[in-house]
């Protein structure tokens, strides 16, 4: 990929589907950055491309300058059953994908400590 030197006006769209799941739409000519987690690979999706998005992926709009402004992907709530939200986690707690298995864990930034079970 060629690093741009430029962010279009509309980089990217984070458009939340009807069953909750947010997915961001990349709309600018340089790709859009997303990782499913601090630390993971930047993967690049490209103008009319889409990617699910999940709590704790991570969005850059500067391919030159991946880690120059990162935004952070929080889910408030979800439809479930009976229309129940999820609940918060606990600060700094971010959930994350493991990118082998697909199933979630939880990461704590600040102790580096991560677990399966969501914290309390």
């Amino acid at each position: 990929m060629q690093p741009s030197s430029f962010v279009s006006r509309v980089q990217c769209i984070v458009q939340v589907a009807p069953d909750g799941t947010p997915y961001l739409y990349s709309c600018g000519k340089p790709a859009t950055g997303c990782r499913q987690g601090r630390g993971a690979p930047w993967y690049w999706v490209e103008k009319g491309q889409a990617q699910a998005l999940a709590t704790g992926s991570q969005i850059c709009l500067d391919a030159s300058n991946p880690e120059g402004a990162v935004f952070h992907v929080q889910v408030e709530g979800q439809p479930g059953v009976q229309g129940q939200q999820q609940g918060q986690l606990p600060f700094p707690w971010e959930q994350q994908v493991d990118p082998q298995s697909g199933q979630a864990y939880y990461y704590n930034p600040q102790t580096g400590q991560s677990q399966w079970e969501a914290p309390l």
